[in-house]
């Protein structure tokens, strides 16, 4: 026996070596030249993946019931409702995510102006409760905004922390709701509101009796609420250790922090606060300028041509070049093999000058960088993700975005172009129809639909996503971000089974032919077997 364990153990020593080629040896370094590797295994290089976020004047709206748009009669709150605009009810049958916990029950601290879990509460299930002990998920279905729910999912939501608490702070424009099946008003808006300058005061909330309100009435409470820190999570803490993240806002030129396009924080910084910091603190207003948002996303990664106020992040052959790595000892390489992704969040309903199906086209087929030491091409993979809309033709457009941002062309198909689409110059992406024809049904479905249709064959671009809601969207962002992972991490290795009810070990390896030649010129990619034997 010790004379096979060693043998065993020198064998997955020598098959973990070879190996070894196929992973990063060294974070930055590229190795293509120097080896074949499967498209599965880890890439050498870890990836840029650049959010792009609307922050226009529509995120403020409530993120659970309709409201009534009166424009921004002071400064940058908009006015979503007056006395008796919205009329809506509360399903306590419906889970409505927020910074609430949907199964708690919440007490208000006078003294420290903040929501806290009632431990002693009387209320239990799809109770509603009372003032002195309210719902979490009637709280969450009342103040939530778009806003608020895309940082709940995005980062665990907009606070601030000391120690092991965190009090997190909604937002959103002021509005009232009368609620039918409570018999009361709801008054939610900025503290200090009307006035200039408050959109980032806490939001404050009173109740009154429209007949006779079931929960009771109060005044002036802020919907601040404390959570655990370890409970403030989202998409951003779970995934920057294994991405290079970049975070982008735009709306209009009108809008100081977001303006058309306005990077917050480049791929190359590793400090997760700030980054933090950075999508947290923008205030939702004006326009939506996605196209030239796009184009500033390309031009970013591609080191040319951006905006004035991105200037910073414009320096190429450098640190803040997405496609070069400083070394352990201060020098700089290319990264010429890292892959690039673009994750476009908002509603579709764009209003820009440039259609964002032409710049999602063209970060993912022309060549970004043409310099001597970037070999081979780099280009971007887009992904978006249609939130809080019903609106189809924006959902058009974002399908549309997602399917000239990813589709593979497949030979005798539609050349240069995702199939059954035109020229993105001579289109406009609101008024491109789905289903696609000859990409509907089983009955009517091509093959090469799959060049952006290949997962499921659904008729829907596979890195299209869609989000009613805030449970709904931090699910999409999840599924985004596995399959980046997927797409740039997975791999084979050496596995080693042992069975309970024998001596021994079965050892699996993967081994391929990176390419190989048949009769007729037929070529197969990857084509290999997959090893078992048995110690």
């Amino acid at each position: 026996m010790p004379r096979i364990s060693t043998i065993l153990a020198l064998l997955l020593a020598i098959l973990f070596a070879f190996m070894s080629y196929a992973s990063p040896l060294f974070a930055g370094s590229c190795m293509n030249q120097y080896e074949a590797t499967p498209p599965f295994i880890t890439a050498s290089a870890q990836s840029n993946v650049l959010l792009v976020m609307d922050y226009s004047g529509s995120m403020q709206s409530q993120a659970y019931y309709s409201t009534t748009w009166h424009r921004y009669p002071y400064d940058q709150v908009a006015n979503y409702g007056n006395k008796w605009d919205n009329h809506s009810e509360y399903n306590k049958s419906q889970t409505y995510y927020g910074y609430f916990d949907s199964e708690s029950y919440y007490k208000y601290n006078d003294y420290e102006e903040y929501w806290e879990v009632d431990t002693n509460t009387s209320y239990s299930g799809n109770e509603i409760g009372d003032e002195d002990s309210l719902s979490g998920n009637f709280l969450n279905w009342l103040v939530m905004s778009k806003i608020d729910v895309s940082l709940k999912a995005l980062i665990g939501g907009k606070g601030s922390c000391t120690g092991d608490n965190c009090v997190l702070k909604p937002q959103g424009a002021k509005r009232y709701v009368n609620i039918k099946n409570l018999d009361c008003r709801a008054y939610v808006r900025p503290e200090g509101y009307p006035g200039h300058n408050v959109y980032n005061n806490d939001l404050l909330i009173t109740v009154s009796d429209l007949w006779d309100s079931e929960i009771g009435t109060f005044t002036d409470r802020t919907a601040n609420v404390q959570v655990d820190a370890s409970e403030r999570q989202g998409v951003v803490q779970n995934n920057f250790d294994s991405v290079r993240f970049g975070f982008m806002a735009f709306a209009t030129g009108n809008n100081d922090d977001a303006y058309e396009g306005d990077i917050k924080h480049g791929v190359h910084s590793t400090n997760m606060d700030n980054m933090i910091s950075q999508v947290e603190d923008i205030v939702p207003y004006a326009g939506t300028y996605t196209g030239e948002a796009l184009q500033e996303a390309r031009d970013y990664l591609k080191q040319d041509d951006m905006f004035s106020y991105n200037s910073e992040y414009e320096n190429k052959g450098d640190v803040e070049d997405p496609y070069y790595l400083e070394k352990d000892d201060g020098s700089l390489e290319a990264a010429w093999c890292r892959q690039s992704y673009v994750v476009l969040i908002s509603d579709g309903e764009w209003n820009g000058n440039q259609d964002p199906i032409d710049p999602a086209y063209d970060l993912h087929t022309e060549d970004i960088r043409d310099e001597s030491d970037m070999r081979q091409n780099q280009t971007a993979r887009v992904y978006s993700l249609f939130a809080f809309s019903d609106d189809s033709s924006g959902e058009n457009a974002m399908k549309s975005i997602a399917a000239y941002g990813s589709f593979e062309e497949l030979t005798n198909c539609n050349e240069d172009l995702p199939y059954t689409f035109s020229d993105p110059s001579y289109v406009d992406s609101k008024n491109i129809d789905y289903p696609r024809s000859s990409c509907e049904s089983p009955d009517n479905y091509d093959s090469c639909c799959s060049e952006w249709d290949r997962k499921d064959s659904d008729g829907i671009p596979d890195t299209y996503y869609s989000a009613a809601n805030g449970a709904e969207m931090a699910n999409a962002l999840t599924q985004i971000f596995s399959d980046i992972q997927q797409d740039t991490s997975s791999g084979t290795s050496v596995t080693t089974v042992r069975s309970k009810t024998t001596t021994g070990s079965v050892v699996g390896q993967a081994a391929f032919f990176p390419e190989k030649q048949f009769s007729g010129d037929r070529e197969v990619k990857w084509l290999g077997d997959i090893y078992s034997n048995w110690f």
